[in-house]
């Protein structure tokens, strides 16, 4: 018999053992860059052994009845490898049953054949006969052990048992990444024919970002005195602390405006170059970030080495759009620039087209660009993700901000955390922009008159409502032009146009008054005389005083960051415990223009919090829950919806979308211009027929009248929700 694994739209037939053989070698090479070479092979060549039944072949040739051909291969190897028992279910044979159905938990001993556990599916007798492999599959690769016991002591000892099946996990994750993306490349090559682009080497890359860095001079100033040469001096350290260092931790605590961005790439090519790893991946918490940065990274590095991975970018129609697009789905691609969601999400994640990038997380440097946005909520199961790669993955993990997180405590095996930037309070005292005054309690009516006397200000309060309430009053004192709102009831198009107006006007000198939420605090470059800041974590205020007088063309003493209560506001939830811990520091005399400030206000906050794992992430990663991981794993929370704001460009492409003709690039394009809502507003729109939603789309609606949106203010709030963003 003809064993077919797959066939394409022209009838032409891949066959099975092909298939298999492919597999396998693109598995074990991907497994080799953590010492798996064998295992993956192994898993490579086993993973389909269930497609050797009459059932699948009928199947391939257009049969309508699904066939479970992934729990053959799990029970085969269990049974070739049974010396191995554990070792074998949770490396070998848990990867195989997974990987077209997504990771599964491995269940209990108890668990009956109809579940969808592990253990379960392994009970199962109903598997298609599938004997017939060994007509083509003549030699079984053995397990080499020794493969195994260096895998195993990688381990730091002595190991408890948490730290050894967490340890588990991880390799658990990265052999089935291996696996599901080596499966998808060979079925996509047969399918298409063409070999995937992936950019220059690490070494290429930091060749010629060198060569730009000295044709630009940026290293040749020496003078402390200067701004050039406090940036320089910053930059040539970070470059010589990057070659000199074996993989590890470090942080990068830069002021505003010392050159964190270029000073980070530098570091990141110089300690991949010496250390022979082979990408560098910026992990950023806003997407602002995200396109100011990859812009930089593709000026020194070359457009088609960068990879930009978020929600809302935008692959080009052409050559360079398809090589990035099939980059994003394996990050396949020696710099790639991407979310915290994206990052953290993919590793946790059950699914396998998420779990495709996780080997290329191996041999890696991360940037976690400010790095105190980590989410408190799941501090503990995201450093333990960083920890486990750093140190048995080879990897480096640099924490790049003005306001360090206290993490060193939660860093479960750090030895030391090498600081990159020199005489740190040095550069802060000579970075100094601005004074920070507490106004302690003042009305709405006080904050007004304040503001409108202001030339160039900021206002940035706590919730969007009170964002729009305070643009509705100084709309009635101020001329129209010189007033703007930014917050996220705006869609994405309407806050880069109004982002574009502030900059104009603040650039030409005019006067200027910005009402905004907290996502103008971090990657959005605004240079401000003044700058009002409601009481908010220390964090968040130390960061809007980074948008006072930025560019320091001002005395410091001239350029006022204000901190205020509203009287009469009430605190969101959300923002009790950080608001409650910074009025207790600012009691205490603490000085927000010191370095140390936002680290001594971190370790406080994850002191206050009930728990830093609030799902038991950790418990469950350790119990091999990796399916519901998935699940619950979740930095934005699944209770929100999205509305469509309609407009001239877009309403073709919401016809096509509401008429079910709606394609991937139309899904892209709408997200520009939707704007998320909590389920309560929702219903409340809904009910008053404002908006409609999008048949057989979940959380999909579209706005009916447009007298709810206004293109200045965004969708009307009338909720105390949160000005934060945090972007996928």
């Amino acid at each position: 018999m003809n064993w077919i694994g797959h066939t394409n739209e022209e009838g032409n037939e891949q066959k099975l053992i092909d298939h298999l053989n492919n597999v396998s070698k693109l598995a074990g090479e991907f497994g080799a860059k953590f010492g798996m070479r064998n295992v993956g092979e192994i898993i490579g060549k086993l993973h389909d052994v269930g497609k050797y039944s009459n059932e699948f072949q009928e199947r391939v040739h257009g049969g309508m009845y699904r066939v479970d051909h992934s729990t053959a291969g799990a029970q085969l190897t269990r049974k070739l490898y049974s010396n191995f028992s554990e070792i074998t279910d949770l490396l070998i044979s848990l990867p195989i049953m997974s990987h077209h159905s997504g990771l599964c938990d491995l269940g209990s001993s108890v668990d009956t054949p109809d579940r969808s556990t592990f253990r379960a599916r392994m009970k199962r007798h109903n598997i298609p006969n599938y004997e017939a492999y060994q007509s083509e599959i003549k030699t079984i690769p053995p397990i080499d052990v020794e493969e195994i016991k260096d895998a195993l002591t990688k381990l730091e000892q002595p190991a408890s048992e948490k730290d050894l099946y967490l340890y588990l996990a991880v390799l658990t994750r990265l052999l089935y990444s291996c696996l599901v993306d080596a499966d998808f490349l060979d079925t996509e090559n047969f399918m298409s024919g063409q070999e995937r682009k992936c950019g220059d080497s690490i070494d290429e890359i930091y060749k010629a970002a060198k060569e730009r860095l000295h044709k630009k001079g940026w290293l040749k100033e020496s003078s402390l005195t200067t701004l050039n040469g406090r940036r320089s001096f910053i930059l040539r350290t970070a470059m010589e602390i990057g070659k000199t260092k074996d993989p590890g931790y470090f942080r990068l605590t830069v002021p505003t405006g010392g050159g964190k961005t270029i000073a980070s790439l530098m570091f990141a090519l110089e300690h991949a170059h010496k250390n022979h790893m082979d990408r560098i991946i910026y992990v950023v918490p806003y997407t602002t970030i995200i396109e100011q940065n990859a812009n930089v990274f593709r000026e020194f590095a070359g457009a088609w080495n960068v990879l930009e991975h978020h929600s809302n970018f935008e692959f080009e129609e052409n050559e360079y759009g398809l090589m990035m697009r099939l980059a994003s789905e394996n990050w396949n691609m020696p710099i790639v620039v991407t979310t915290s969601v994206q990052f953290f999400e993919s590793f946790y994640s059950s699914r396998p087209s998420a779990c495709r990038k996780n080997h290329n997380l191996v041999n890696s440097v991360f940037v976690f660009d400010e790095a105190q946005k980590i989410p408190a909520d799941y501090l503990e199961p995201c450093l333990n993700m960083v920890h486990e790669l750093v140190d048995y993955f080879n990897c480096s993990a640099v924490f790049c901000t003005a306001t360090q997180p206290a993490l060193d405590d939660h860093l479960q095996m750090v030895k030391t955390m090498v600081e990159i930037c020199p005489s740190v309070q040095d550069q802060f005292t000579f970075f100094q922009r601005t004074i920070y005054e507490n106004l302690g309690n003042i009305s709405k009516e006080n904050l007004v008159d304040r503001l409108k006397k202001e030339e160039r200000v900021m206002c940035i309060v706590n919730t969007r409502k009170t964002a729009q309430e305070l643009y509705g009053l100084l709309k009635e004192e101020v001329p129209e032009e010189t007033l703007f709102h930014l917050s996220t009831t705006m869609h994405k198009v309407d806050r880069e146009k109004t982002l574009e107006m502030v900059r104009s006007r603040l650039k030409n000198g005019q006067k200027v008054i910005l009402i905004a939420t907290s996502l103008v605090e971090a990657g959005v470059d605004l240079d401000f005389d003044t700058v009002f800041r409601q009481l908010a974590g220390l964090d968040s205020i130390i960061q809007s005083g980074g948008r006072t007088n930025r560019e320091g063309k001002r005395n410091k003493e001239d350029s006022k960051t204000y901190i205020f209560e509203l009287e009469g506001s009430k605190v969101v939830s959300s923002q009790k415990t950080e608001i409650e811990n910074t009025r207790s520091l600012f009691k205490k005399g603490i000085d927000c223009n010191d370095p140390n400030a936002a680290t001594v206000y971190f370790h406080d906050l994850y002191q206050s919090k009930n728990s830093l794992d609030r799902k038991d992430i950790l418990k469950k990663e350790k119990d091999y829950q990796l399916k519901t991981i998935g699940k619950e794993f979740k930095l934005i929370e699944e209770s929100s919806d999205l509305i469509v704001i309609p407009n001239e460009t877009n309403e073709d492409v919401i016809i096509r979308i509401q008429s079910k003709r709606g394609t991937k690039e139309d899904f892209k394009m709408i997200q520009k211009y939707t704007v998320a809502i909590p389920h309560r507003k929702t219903e409340q729109l809904y009910d008053l027929g404002k908006i409609m939603p999008v048949e057989n789309i979940t959380n999909l609606f579209v706005l009916t009248d447009s007298e709810v949106y206004d293109k200045k203010i965004g969708l009307r709030s009338d909720d105390d929700e949160g000005g934060n963003a945090i972007f996928w």
